[in-house]
Parts: structure tokens; C-alpha cells; sequence
């Protein structure tokens, strides 16, 4: 089982420890070809894995797609069916972002 826990005594990490963590976890599941379903999720569900942690992994996955929930189930390498299962699981946990943040048109309203 993967540990991504970044703990530490009783403070929750910072900003960029999560961001590492779920750049790790996004890297681990796109190249080597692992399942959201089969690496973060048992990780985040066993405590291994913080919210904010997986609030990362999220966005990271939103930036890569230009802020398309589908095609985040596609690169996290679920089955296109499990597009439901998965945004019950981003919703219950509260780690759903809003995808027009990602969208190109906000992304250059940002700048």
C-alpha cells in the first residue's frame, strides 16, 4: 500500500507538501498506468492521503484537461462509467472544484 501522508505530529502539511504529494500520486497514476480507483482512492480512504492532498490531485488532473471532469476520469484511467461513481466520491469528500476555474476562457481573465 502507498503512504502519501504528509503529517506532521499534529499540524496538517502545507500547501506545498499537498502539492507534491499529489503530484507524485497524478505522476504514479498517468505514467504508470494505475487506476484512480486502485492508488488514491484506497490511499485517501485509509488516511494515508490528506483532503488537501487530494483537493490537489483534483486540480492537477482540472488543469491537465482544461477543467473537464470527463476526460479527468479518462487520464486517471477509469472506465468512461465510473464518471458518476467518481464525481459522488469528489462531492461527498469535498475536494470538487469548480471546473470552469480550469476552463481557457478563466484561465485568461486570471492573467
Amino acid at each position: 500500500m502507498l503512504v502519501y501522508s504528509s503529517y506532521k505530529g499534529d499540524h496538517m502539511s502545507d500547501r506545498s507538501d499537498d502539492e507534491k504529494v499529489a503530484q507524485d500520486v497524478f505522476s504514479e497514476i498517468t505514467e504508470g498506468k494505475k487506476s484512480f480507483w486502485t492508488t488514491a482512492y484506497p490511499t485517501y480512504m485509509n488516511r494515508d492521503m490528506t483532503r488537501g492532498q487530494m483537493r490537489e490531485l483534483v486540480s492537477i488532473a482540472l488543469r491537465e484537461t482544461g477543467g473537464c471532469y470527463k476526460r479527468v476520469v479518462e487520464i486517471l484511467n477509469m472506465p468512461p462509467g465510473d464518471y458518476k461513481r467518481f464525481m459522488n466520491f469528489v462531492t461527498q469528500h469535498g475536494v470538487k472544484l469548480p471546473f470552469r476555474d480550469f476552463r481557457p476562457s478563466a484561465l485568461l481573465k486570471a492573467s
